[in-house]
């Protein structure tokens, strides 16, 4: 997978990356994939994006971006710069009701995310066929809600996770995949806040605990061997 972030990184930011939880049980929006997994998931979405359904392209984005579900589905034709390769985030789709397009959840969730260029190489054929979709939505539906719902993005991810036995997430465990395993690999922590567009970083800290504890751990065992013969 090739994500850039801010810089920090670029090929396989996560390659072969295990993350083991030792605190208690998380709740399951909670639970995240480890690298080895999410790669599976990475591959297996690509095999699956010419169906006639965008919400493999859906969770494919919730993976590589770490974005909120009500963002991804707020994303329109103008959100992507193909030419860039990056994702304008300005606004969030209440999908819930159907009432449209309202504010990010707080000022630093307004980002612009780089994105890897076979991911972006995807969206093209789709950006272009939803310019005549409302508001150009990217994930439009001609349902009240107007969008692919949480349900049903969530019973197709499942369904998805059980065929390649990995265990069952939700998509906002995409989310917790996207960051946990960049911290995983170091990246740094005020740059993987400002991708999730979290209000601060005391909320990256404490959303992500459990993985800086596990990488704190290991960079302890590196320094204790550093000198060892």
């Amino acid at each position: 997978m090739h994500v850039l972030l801010n810089g920090y990184i670029s090929n396989d930011f996560a390659r072969k990356a295990e993350i083991h939880a030792t605190n208690a049980a998380k709740k399951s929006e909670d639970k995240h994939l480890g690298y080895d997994d999410s790669m599976k998931l990475y591959n297996a979405l690509f095999n699956k994006l010419s169906s006639n359904t965008t919400t493999f392209h859906l969770i494919l984005l919730g993976l590589v971006t770490g974005a909120r579900y009500g963002e991804l589905v707020g994303l329109t034709t103008d959100s992507f710069n193909l030419k860039e390769n990056t994702l304008s985030i300005t606004r969030s789709w209440y999908y819930q009701g159907g009432s449209g397009f309202g504010p990010l959840k707080n000022a630093q969730s307004e980002r612009t995310l780089s994105i890897d260029l076979k991911v972006m190489e995807q969206f093209a054929g789709l950006v272009e066929e939803s310019r005549h979709h409302p508001h150009g939505l990217i994930f439009y539906r001609p349902t009240l809600i107007k969008t692919v719902t949480n349900k049903g993005a969530n019973d197709v991810f499942r369904t998805i996770l059980k065929n390649l036995k990995i265990d069952s997430i939700t998509m906002h465990g995409l989310r917790n995949t996207h960051a946990s395993v960049l911290l995983y690999k170091g990246a740094n922590i005020h740059s993987v806040s400002k991708r999730l567009g979290h209000a601060d970083i005391q909320t990256t800290l404490d959303y992500y605990a459990h993985v800086l504890k596990v990488m704190g751990e290991r960079n302890e065992a590196i320094q204790v061997k550093i000198y060892a013969s």
